[in-house]
């Protein structure tokens, strides 16, 4: 099932039509908080993710777009090689000499996928310049909107309109700032105005004076630029790694949630039409100030998405993973060092 399946039985329910465009509007707002909502409550069948990554040490990368969070690692060469993920903070707690192996540590989200170089200016007549490319686009300049925003700048909204899929992409030149002339040293937010649809397609961030570098991109269902950054300097302990399975990680990784907008789009787990439907009607008796009725909805929800994993996980073999504690660890290296 899919986004119509929802929008009319939740459209019935709190009768608003998905045919009207403001009342769909209103119910897709409901929908996609609601799906935002469930998504973050658990790791449903179908949100998982494996892929292959290539990495080299003494770096800090950007995962892909699609990856939200990180849930396991392992090498490649090595299939009892795990590697964990840790926060910033982990490195300046005491006792932090088991951070120095086999650790990733999450820095955050960040709306770049490539560090901006200090020697881009926007001045008159240059020829070094921003641009936003778009494409895909086949609607007119309002229904693609796109805010760059700076340090040394307002919000700047960028108007982007192209042709067809299979034709040359349009651009179109971002002033940075207000003066004639700015270094560029960071961007604070790539982001799109106004809500996807079906005829918008990708929009990027690119330096077309240096190989067409593509410095961030939104997704055509998505409303911004958002990458995973994360510190990979421990792993393989050489910058100059060699692009093989001995420098490859194989990463477990939940899927950033797209805007449910059209009517053909899909939840990324399925069969969970029901239960968004559900939070749903919570989100909107919420606001209709009927807590009561609100709280039912959520407890229905909630109970409906365990059984629902129940089912999807019956038989299949679940292993529980016990792992030595730090002070283990520490009493075996001192040990070790007395030995030696």
């Amino acid at each position: 099932m899919s986004v119509e399946y929802i929008l009319d039985r939740f459209g019935k329910k709190v009768g608003m039509s998905p045919s009207d465009t403001d009342q769909r509007a209103l119910l897709l707002d409901y929908l996609n908080e609601a799906a935002q909502e469930l998504y973050e409550q658990s790791d449903m069948p179908g949100c998982l993710e494996e892929a292959e990554f290539y990495v080299q040490g003494d770096k800090t990368v950007a995962l892909p777009a699609d990856v939200y969070a990180v849930r396991s690692i392992r090498e490649k060469a090595g299939n009892n090689a795990m590697w964990d993920t840790e926060a910033l903070t982990a490195r300046y707690r005491e006792n932090n000499w088991d951070t120095n192996h086999a650790k990733f540590r999450v820095k955050g989200y960040s709306p770049l996928k490539v560090s901006l170089p200090t020697s881009i200016t926007e001045a008159a007549n240059s020829t070094d310049k921003l641009i936003v490319r778009a494409y895909g686009v086949t609607t007119t300049d309002d229904d693609y909107e796109v805010v760059v925003k700076t340090p040394y700048s307002e919000a700047l909204l960028v108007s982007v309109a192209g042709p067809a899929v299979a034709s040359a992409a349009s651009s179109t030149n971002v002033t940075l700032a207000p003066s004639n002339a700015i270094i560029v040293t960071d961007v604070v937010s790539f982001t799109r105005t106004n809500k996807p649809t079906a005829t918008i397609g990708v929009a990027q961030l690119i330096d077309y004076t240096d190989n067409d570098i593509v410095y961030a991109e939104i997704p055509s269902n998505s409303m911004e630029s958002r990458y995973l950054i994360v510190d990979v300097s421990e792993f393989p302990f050489s910058s100059s790694a060699a692009s093989d399975d001995s420098h490859t990680l194989q990463i477990l990784y939940k899927k950033a949630l797209p805007r449910l907008q059209n009517d053909v789009d899909e939840f990324p787990a399925v069969g969970y039409d029901n239960i968004l439907v559900s939070k749903c009607m919570e989100l909107f008796l919420e606001e209709q100030g009927k807590i009561e009725e609100a709280i039912l909805h959520d407890r229905k929800a909630t109970r409906s998405l365990a059984r629902r994993q129940a089912d999807l996980e019956r038989g299949q073999e679940q292993k529980a993973v016990f792992k030595r504690h730090n002070h283990d660890k520490l009493a075996w290296l001192a040990t070790h060092r007395h030995r030696s």
